[in-house]
């Protein structure tokens, strides 16, 4: 059942276009409102910090988002090194799959 669910999943490229699905997500999961967070984690572009992010679309809805930065650069670690920062889904699809389809 889950694999027939997953076939139908399209992973994407986050855009600012995503910023409403994915605060929504949040306000699911967490149960309070934090645009202010995800405007500064979104729209706001650091060179040194390259922002990178993935959303997972079920018939065009946004039901699932990862995203990390690259600073491998730091610590001696190899710069081919990034950071998950966040991984959310949607209350209504979670243990189906989404998460571990938005990290491979």
């Amino acid at each position: 059942m889950e694999g027939d669910f997953l076939e139908g999943l399209n992973i994407r490229l986050l855009t600012i276009g995503d910023f409403d699905a994915i605060v929504e997500i949040d306000r699911k999961v967490l149960g309070k409102v934090r645009q202010d967070f995800w405007k500064k984690k979104i729209e706001l572009p650091n060179p040194r910090y390259p922002f990178s992010g993935l959303v997972g679309e079920l018939n065009g809805k946004v039901i699932g988002f990862i995203v990390g930065e690259v600073s491998g650069w730091e610590f001696g670690i190899p710069e081919t090194v990034g950071w998950i920062s966040t991984i959310g889904v949607d209350p209504d699809y979670q243990h189906k799959g989404v998460a571990r389809k938005l990290s491979q």
